[in-house]
């Protein structure tokens, strides 16, 4: 565990995150992309009370709780905020409106596939790196625990579940 401020930039951990994205086979561009963002002053680390958000003008900020669960936890966090990024700019409006028309959680649409997203990472990295498996398998009972908590649904294991 790191302590609760994370060092200006994200310091080494974010650097071991960015790397361990790369060595994932299928998750090279990811962290090459992950890593533009970054040089570019697009990756962010703040003060915030989430773990991580991805705004609309491409640019992902982490916050503490994102370096508190340790190297696993945070490259999840970095996948799961990238593919935000991948969204149609729209889709926060449609799941925002959807949740109000249906009385669900506004953001279950937009969060969804990203959280699937973050699990899929977990899979590939636990068979790509026996051994962080069970790691990884702590942190995706952790995503399908606060997906469930956040927006009152089960998540499901895959893409398209």
């Amino acid at each position: 565990m790191s302590s609760p401020h994370p060092p200006p930039g994200g310091g080494a951990l974010l650097d071991e995150a960015l790397a361990l994205i790369g060595s994932v086979p299928g998750y090279e561009a990811v962290a090459a992309q992950l890593a533009g963002l970054r040089a570019r002053g697009r990756l962010r680390v703040e003060e915030i009370s989430d773990r991580g958000t991805a705004s609309v003008w491409g640019v992902i900020t982490l916050g503490p709780e994102a370096f508190e669960g340790g190297l696993v936890g945070l490259a999840e966090t970095l996948v799961h905020e990238r593919f935000h990024l991948t969204q149609f700019p729209l889709a926060r409006t449609v799941s925002f409106w959807g949740g109000v028309l249906t009385w669900t959680p506004v953001w279950r649409r937009l969060e969804r596939p990203a959280y699937r997203a973050a699990l899929d990472f977990l899979a590939a990295l636990a068979a790509a790196r026996p051994e962080l498996a069970e790691e990884c398998s702590s942190e995706a009972e952790s995503v399908r625990a606060a997906f469930l908590a956040h927006y009152g649904a089960a998540l499901g294991d895959r893409i398209g579940a």
